[in-house]
């Protein structure tokens, strides 16, 4: 296989990687909204120090379950800010993410689980958690098991001591860029899906080279929404960006609400793949075919 390399646009320090760059933002821009979720009606912001805050005390909740730098931890989520809470707190925690899609069959979260060595499962929802209990004799390794709607964060929370937290800090300090950051299963089409190896490195190295190429984009005045699949590495390079410049990430709560939830965040840029767009068009020209205003 031949292969290519780039030294990119900008070099990246060696002590910089994504759980720093949300530290130092939080230093620099504390009550800047770091994140929004929807509740009701309207979108409610978290501060990036508020964020930061919350990113380490769950660290320090899962340190106290005495994982090791390096575990693997499964991510089992849709897209939502909690996602990136646990994704942050993980690293946080020396410890590597393993994504999976809210979609992923028992087989699938059998597989992923078990090849990955995951010592850990953070479900999104019960249901979820069921899909994991019907293959979890096969999976014994696997020793802790918590529900994001059932209080997973809260739960953690409430084991961080002084010393995790102090632990948290030591780790966070020894992130070097070759430490694994995430394992991304691939969609399996040619046998088993095959974990994608990315660094720390990888992670730092992508977001500060699309920040000197797109500066107007990724800046604190600007705010997106997401909606795509945070478990594949497209949407998670997004995050990881936008956390480390300041721009605002608005959580969509799901493709059918995404018209209705462009209007109520008005983003300043947006990301996708074109079948999406192409939807939200049919849909607006359905709308204007439909009150008579189809030729403007």
């Amino acid at each position: 296989m031949r292969s290519f390399t780039t030294p990119g646009a900008v070099a990246v320090d060696a002590r910089d990687n994504v759980v720093s760059a949300l530290l130092s933002r939080a230093e620099v821009a504390p009550d800047h909204a770091a994140l929004a979720h929807r509740v009701g009606g309207r979108f409610e912001s978290i501060g990036t120090a508020e964020f930061a805050a919350e990113v380490r005390e769950v660290a320090a909740g899962i340190v106290a379950l005495g994982l090791d730098p390096g575990t693997r931890i499964a991510l089992f989520c849709a897209t939502r800010w909690e996602f990136t809470l646990f994704d942050y707190a993980i690293w946080a925690s020396g410890c590597a993410v393993v994504t999976i899609y809210e979609s992923s069959s028992a087989a699938q979260v059998e597989w992923i689980v078990g090849d990955s060595d995951a010592r850990m499962l953070i479900c999104e929802t019960t249901e979820m958690r069921g899909t994991y209990d019907s293959v979890s004799k096969q999976l014994p390794d696997c020793v802790n098991v918590v529900v994001i709607e059932d209080g997973a964060a809260d739960a953690l929370k409430a084991q961080a001591t002084d010393a995790t937290r102090a632990e948290v800090d030591r780790r966070i300090a020894a992130i070097v860029h070759d430490d694994l950051a995430s394992l991304v299963y691939t969609s399996g089409t040619t046998g088993k899906p095959k974990g994608c190896i990315l660094t720390h490195g990888n992670f730092i190295w992508e977001s500060r080279q699309l920040e000197s190429m797109a500066p107007a984009l990724l800046n604190d005045s600007q705010r997106q929404l997401m909606f795509l699949p945070l478990a594949h590495v497209w949407a998670r390079l997004v995050e990881v960006a936008c956390v480390s410049t300041g721009v605002t990430v608005y959580y969509s709560t799901g493709i059918p609400k995404l018209t209705e939830e462009l209007a109520l965040v008005e983003p300043t840029w947006m990301f996708g793949v074109p079948r999406v767009f192409e939807k939200i068009y049919n849909a607006a020209k359905h709308k204007a075919d439909a009150s008579g205003k189809g030729a403007i």
